[in-house]
């Protein structure tokens, strides 16, 4: 045993880990010296609050094995350690009570076990029945090991993942995590995380009043063999995917139905995604892709950036009891009949039904049933649904295939002087071009840049229509030719996230983690400078509503600092193109554009957040 100061310790071995931890001293950091393999369990000692075991020592990473299977050969808490986190580890273990182990009591509710950059291999990671488990940075493989067969990742009641982590389990009869149905039950996928779950079961098992919350700018894949939940009464309370999140969910088979239980209200934010598709080509009729199971519940879109619900045969939003929707989005579609999942949704599959406004988001809210669906308002003018499905034909009834999402297009010039109809949009989007009865084709190239050749001049006042598709989003462009060039906001980088090591002490400045760009097509004839602006919608502020006031500035490119309110401010001017197309990718590195400048103390573990704004104006 080697002593770094009164708090620190490195050990080399399981008893000198036993001496330090279970009894009474201020040790409560405490690095491994060596690889440990468990010879004998204990409980951690009652007067330490908070626990940090280090694997890593000395640049060298070590190894914690545990291969015994009585609850007394495995570390135990008490009812008073709060905390305790593993760090920087290889584990592997084939105890059944999982690394930690916290007994299945209310009175170790509050306690908190974090495994941050660990590598698990083994048959359960966490049994915290009651209390919170939180995974960072890490790889957990559960599996088969030392002839145990795999378990569940964790028997736990509050589950916090985040960082760059993935989670795999090989057990053929566990769902991944399993829930003692206490309230509050939650998933949460911490803010600006990348979080991968994939089994050949089911994700969860033990309650339907489960809280899932994907953070903001957070991207959770989950890939299960039987969908979310292992019963029909089990599943998820309340569903809440936050600003500029993105959550795919993937059903490879099927064994119950449906694919996901909720049974409280399903919310997806602006600029959120959210995918959930069950490629199984023979799912029976009933294998809804989201059944609302409660009362009183709500489907929220607001203004999402991308909505991709998938089924073969069964419709992909069902309910027994009426559910109110609030819809806001860029535009939706829907299809009676769905293709194999493969060739679904392409340049000529295209929607039976959809809706959008050309400049602002639409709306649409109303109740639906098992039978019938009734909308009660909208945003739609006459003129619009004119051209757009009739308003009536928005039902979640026999509905195979939802999507949302638009691509936005910039069409180049038309006129007697060209030999191609061009333009910019998505990258690697299908594009097709109609005009007097002809058919073009095109895919736009890495920078979004399409072009299809046409064999004879377009004669004035000829109508064009211009269809971009990718990912089972539309977009649908017509003009009249001579057309001449237009002004666009192509894209802007969408989640900003601040990095918490300060670029400034006096006062705390907080650079952003990556550099900021901004995408403009001008390919006006007749051009002008033209003018980027910025705002915010609202302060800075955390899920309790605590405000960072005056907290967020922007530095030019001049260094000019501009404190950031919600009356837009000019940050970037162009000048005109000549003429000529021209693509603008305005560029703010991490020295420039948005800070962060705390006006007040950051609350620990919280998430602070605003949706901005970028615009621009000839």
């Amino acid at each position: 045993m080697q002593i770094i100061n009164d708090n620190t310790v490195v050990v080399n071995n399981n008893d000198e880990l036993k001496q330090v931890l279970s009894q009474e001293n201020n040790y409560n950091y405490v690095y491994l010296g060596n690889d440990i393999t468990v010879t004998s369990g204990f409980v951690i000692n009652n007067k330490k609050s908070k626990v940090i075991i280090d694997g890593t020592y000395n640049n060298v990473k070590y190894t914690y094995t545990n291969n015994l299977s009585l609850e007394s050969e495995v570390i135990k808490v008490s009812t008073t350690n709060k905390k305790i986190i593993l760090k920087n580890m290889n584990i592997v273990s084939s105890h059944g009570y999982g690394v930690i182990y916290v007994p299945s009591h209310p009175n170790y509710s509050s306690v908190v076990v974090e495994y941050n950059n660990i590598n698990f291999n083994g048959i359960e990671l966490s049994c915290n029945y009651y209390g919170t488990t939180k995974i960072i940075d890490s790889i957990i493989n559960v599996e088969d090991t030392n002839s145990v067969s795999a378990q569940k990742v964790c028997d736990s009641n509050r589950i916090l993942i985040g960082g760059n982590t993935t989670i795999s389990s090989s057990s053929n009869k566990n769902t991944v995590f399993f829930f003692n149905d206490v309230i509050p039950s939650y998933i949460k996928i911490i803010p600006n995380s990348n979080v991968n779950i994939t089994t050949d079961k089911e994700l969860m098992n033990g309650t339907n009043r489960l809280d899932l919350i994907v953070g903001h700018g957070a991207e959770f894949l989950l890939t299960t063999g039987n969908g979310f939940a292992i019963t029909t009464t089990h599943g998820a309370r309340n569903v809440l995917i936050e600003e500029m999140a993105k959550f795919t969910f993937i059903e490879k088979s099927h064994q119950r139905v449906p694919m996901w239980n909720v049974f409280g209200n399903f919310t997806v934010k602006e600029g959120a995604s959210l995918s959930v598709i069950n490629t199984y080509m023979s799912t029976p009729t009933d294998n809804y892709n989201i059944y609302f199971k409660g009362t009183n519940q709500k489907f929220i879109l607001d203004n999402p950036k991308y909505i991709n619900i998938y089924t073969k045969n069964a419709n992909v939003i069902y309910t027994n009891n009426p559910v109110d929707f609030i819809f806001k989005f860029s535009r939706i579609n829907m299809w009676i009949y769905a293709l194999d999942y493969l060739d679904a949704c392409t340049i000529d599959d295209t929607p039976a039904f959809y809706w959008y406004k050309e400049n602002n988001p639409a709306q649409i809210t109303g109740i639906f049933n098992k039978d019938s669906t009734t909308v009660t308002s909208h945003n739609f003018t006459e003129s619009e649904l004119g051209s757009l499905s009739d308003i009536n034909s928005f039902k979640f009834q026999n509905i195979k295939i939802l999507t949302i999402g638009l691509i936005k297009t910039n069409i180049h010039p038309i006129n007697d002087s060209i030999n191609a109809i061009s333009g910019h949009t998505i990258p690697y989007s299908d594009v097709k071009i109609e005009y007097s009865n002809k058919t073009l084709t095109a895919k736009a190239d890495e920078n979004g840049l399409f072009e299809a050749s046409i064999d004879a001049v377009i004669p004035d006042n000829t109508n064009v229509k211009i269809t971009s598709c990718l990912n089972s989003c539309y977009n649908e462009r017509k003009v009249t030719v001579p057309f001449m060039g237009e002004l666009t906001l192509l894209k802007v980088t969408e989640n900003i996230p601040f990095n918490m090591i300060p670029s400034s002490l006096n006062p705390i400045i907080l650079p952003k983690k990556n550099k900021t760009v901004i995408t403009v097509v001008d390919s006006r004839v007749n051009s002008s400078n033209w003018k980027l602006y910025l705002y915010f919608t609202n302060p800075m502020i955390e899920k309790e509503g605590k405000i960072l006031i005056d907290s967020l500035f922007f530095k030019k490119f001049d260094n000019k600092e501009i404190l950031l309110k919600t009356n837009k401010e000019m940050i970037f001017e162009s000048n005109d193109n000549g003429g000529n197309v021209s693509v603008s990718n305005v560029t703010f590195s991490i020295d420039k554009g948005l800070f962060l400048k705390p006006s007040n103390n950051l609350l620990e573990d919280e998430d602070y957040s605003t949706l901005i704004i970028w615009s621009i104006e000839e």
